[in-house]
């Protein structure tokens, strides 16, 4: 089993391989430019999260995460987000900071 990372521009895909050509899990690291204020830094947008089906619940997408996470850092990200599936993403770091417009009352929208 091991990790490959295939760069295409600002976009990172990286991949957990049994063999040369059986893939485990996936996803996207994409390297954006952030706003806070007045400061601008640098975001990692973490999207395709994908474990195959047969490989799911064994852990491999924690250890491709884990492995992802120490990527972003040697690369420099400031900050990473992405849009998840709820309580799963709270074991990495991770916490709710923006509003989920369809849960918020009609009166806010």
């Amino acid at each position: 089993m091991h990790i490959i990372t295939n760069d295409e521009g600002r976009s990172h895909r990286r991949e957990m391989l049994i063999d040369e050509e059986t893939e485990i899990a996936h996803l996207w690291v994409i390297d954006f430019q952030m706003r806070i204020g007045t400061a601008q830094v640098r975001m990692a947008g973490i999207g395709d999260v994908y474990t195959n089906r047969q490989y799911r619940m064994k852990g491999y997408m924690r250890h491709l995460y884990e492995d992802t996470l120490n990527y972003m850092t040697a690369e420099g990200y400031d900050v990473s987000m992405l849009f998840g599936i709820p309580n799963f993403y709270t074991k990495f770091g991770y916490a709710t900071s923006l509003p989920d417009p369809q849960r918020m009352p009609a009166a806010t929208r």
